[in-house]
């Protein structure tokens, strides 16, 4: 069946961004209770026969017909909620700026004010209370004129900009040793790609598919929870296995996340190569014990060295060459090739161009640690490390976008935001993306090796997700699994080519059912459904971006390809569609301000992988550090966490007294 994907208009909603859609938590179909107060220019379409789908939108942020203008009916009234009725993902009436702009609100000159705004206007917005109950939700609307001078200065000990999971990891770290953080957002809610957005009764995952290092054979990630105080406010749920794959010819193969199991399946399938197939699951296993030695510091790996030179020397190699080089010294059927380099997927690179030591790092942790999601998504990870923070007095300041980094004498002294404040600070940690950043701080007040450096590196692929809430239960289908893959072709890495090639009908599809982990996602007898897969963000001219109707149609076909595809083996899917939304990588740049839109940060190639990624400590600058996956070790939600915790600790280390 051809479902219809309804469109609604500028005014009416706008659409989440990749799933990331982040950000899209704060933009959504909504639907009004006083339609007739609309002006028709800003009505849905009429269609003579919706059909099931009830909810597409395709406002983003940047996008002008998102931002509201003196045609919208509220123009100028901040009771957003007298005419919309549902709040975007739980957002309230001060988030709406997040996507349709300050709605005619004033600019207030330099100088006009402080951060204690309610002193003078004791009663603004009172009807709206408590919605509008903090003085930095008035400043999310009420912007300060630019100029050389800071109407609101205030002074941390630490200042962290951006609230993605390294920003997260970074200040909750830093404000549970005492410090006083501030952690600034420009959206509306913590996660950066950590995040869900709401749509009527289904709740959407933006990015996470699985994270380990929960079991007790590899309880990295468990143990850093502990350490930051949130291991007992999640719940981890784990699948029955890790996923199945949907290869040509019908075949289909289940992958677990035990290492042993999985390695004991493969040699069932695969008998002639049980030889090389034992050899890789030793090495895999010993390259994990091998960088566990050398982060504990040259003293501890030489010995280690002197002991296991051939696991040290396999370190090494796998550490600046390529997942397929590395396999084919193992196995030589090219379908065994296939399905042991499925997790690229996950990664978004071709075996030929992927880090091999990077890869088999992230295959130790989901089948060492397992592979485990959580009750409430991601956001429930992120909204614990925000608790947290703000139990140990840091601040968080959401609706606050940086615009730069005052600096000086070789050292940021202050952080610029969009309401005109300036934050300073001893010690400065961006986790905005490493471009970005450098936008940021200026490139004038950077070497010039290192500007070039970063401006010759390659940001990794978009992505593009259909998020689906649907009217039928399909959780029989997945058989125990939240995860199915398709893969077309057993040639991975010609996979990879439909990228560039704009091909959607090519594309690896990661198809993910929540709802089979998380009850809570959808009402009973529906579910949440992603469907994740990549197209090249430079598509029919950058997906038509400037054009807004052709950006949508070309969005909605890609999406269609997608979801096609995947009836395949969800049969009946398209009938059951209750609610739709679309990602594409410029909505996912729009929200995170990514290049590309990418959620891998920079592509995970051997010459762009961890340890040659670029390091914390930023040339030039001796007070401000990276966090994030621009960095090091990389992407990934519990790496980027890893690496905010790790800079928070550096930090420490260079001033271990507080102010």
């Amino acid at each position: 069946m051809t479902f219809r994907w309804n469109r609604i208009l500028g005014g009416a909603g706008c659409p989440m961004a990749l799933a990331l859609a982040l950000l899209l938590a704060a933009c959504d179909a909504s639907t009004t209770s006083h339609s007739q107060d609309i002006p028709d220019a800003l009505q849905p379409d009429a269609l003579d026969d919706p059909g099931p789908v009830h909810a597409v939108t395709s406002a983003t942020p940047t996008l002008a017909s998102s931002l509201l203008t003196d045609r919208h009916a509220g123009f100028r009234r901040a009771d957003c909620a007298s005419c919309h009725e549902v709040t975007h993902g739980g957002s309230g009436p001060a988030d709406c700026v997040t996507c349709h702009g300050a709605n005619g609100a004033p600019v207030r000159p330099n100088g006009h004010a402080d951060s204690r705004c309610t002193q003078c206007h004791p009663s603004a917005h009172a009807a709206q209370a408590p919605a509008f109950a903090h003085p930095v939700d008035c400043r999310s609307c009420h912007r300060f004129a630019p100029g050389a001078e800071c109407p609101s200065t205030q002074t941390f000990d630490v200042v962290v900009v951006g609230a993605g999971g390294g920003g997260l990891g970074a200040a909750t770290t830093l404000a549970l040793a005492g410090r006083k953080v501030a952690l600034v957002e420009r959206h509306n809610k913590v996660g950066g790609y950590m995040t869900n957005f709401n749509r009527g009764d289904f709740r959407f995952e933006i990015s996470l598919h699985a994270m380990g290092g929960f079991d007790e054979a590899s309880p990295g990630t468990r143990l850093m929870f502990q350490e930051l105080g949130i291991l007992d406010r999640l719940t981890p749920v784990k699948a029955d296995f890790m996923y199945r794959t949907f290869y040509p010819d019908d075949v289909v193969f289940d992958t677990p996340d035990g290492f042993e199991t999985y390695r004991d399946h493969l040699i069932s399938w695969f008998p002639d190569e049980a030889e090389g197939i034992t050899r890789l699951f030793r090495d895999v296993r010993a390259s994990s014990l091998t960088l566990a030695k050398y982060m504990e510091g040259d003293e501890v790996f030489n010995a280690y060295m002197q002991s296991n030179p051939d696991d040290v020397g396999r370190f090494v190699k796998w550490a600046y060459g390529t997942l397929g080089d590395a396999l084919r010294e193992y196995v030589s059927d090219p379908h065994l090739f296939a399905i042991l380099a499925q997790l690229a997927s996950y990664v978004g690179v071709e075996p030929d161009n992927l880090s091999a030591l990077y890869f088999f790092l992230m295959w130790n942790g989901y089948h060492l640690g397992g592979f485990y999601n959580f009750i409430g998504g991601s956001q429930s990870i992120s909204d614990a490390l925000a608790a947290v923070i703000e139990e140990h007095g840091g601040t968080l300041m959401l609706n606050t976008a940086a615009t730069s980094f005052d600096v000086a004498d070789g050292r940021v002294v202050a952080v610029r935001t969009d309401g005109g404040a300036c934050l300073r600070a001893d010690w400065f940690v961006s986790n905005v993306n490493l471009p970005g950043t450098l936008d940021l701080i200026g490139r004038q007040n950077l070497p010039a090796s290192y500007v070039q450096r970063i401006d010759a590196m390659r940001p990794g692929w978009p992505l593009v997700v259909v998020y689906l809430g649907t009217n039928r239960d399909f959780t029989p289908e997945f058989e125990g699994t939240h995860e199915l893959l398709i893969q077309d072709s057993w040639d991975t890495n010609e996979v990879f080519e439909s990228i560039d090639a704009c091909a959607p009908e090519k594309s690896i599809l990661l198809v993910a059912n929540y709802s089979v982990v998380d009850a809570t996602a959808a009402p009973p007898g529906k579910n949440v459904i992603t469907i994740t897969g990549t197209v090249g963000d430079s598509c029919d001219g950058d997906w038509q971006w400037a054009n807004r109707g052709a950006y949508k149609d070309y969005k909605d076909a890609v999406g269609r390809v997608f979801i096609d595809r995947v009836e395949r083996i969800l049969p009946g899917l398209s009938d059951a569609i209750e609610v739709i939304e679309v990602a594409a990588p410029q909505t996912l740049r729009a929200f995170t301000g990514n290049p590309r839109g990418t959620i891998y940060g920079w592509h995970q190639t051997p010459e762009q992988s961890l340890l040659d990624r670029p390091g914390r400590e930023v040339p030039g600058l001796e007070n401000l550090v990276l966090a994030g996956a621009w960095t090091f070790p990389g992407c990934g939600q519990s790496a980027v966490i890893q690496s905010g915790k790790m800079t928070a600790e550096w930090i420490l280390d260079q001033a271990p007294a507080r102010r």
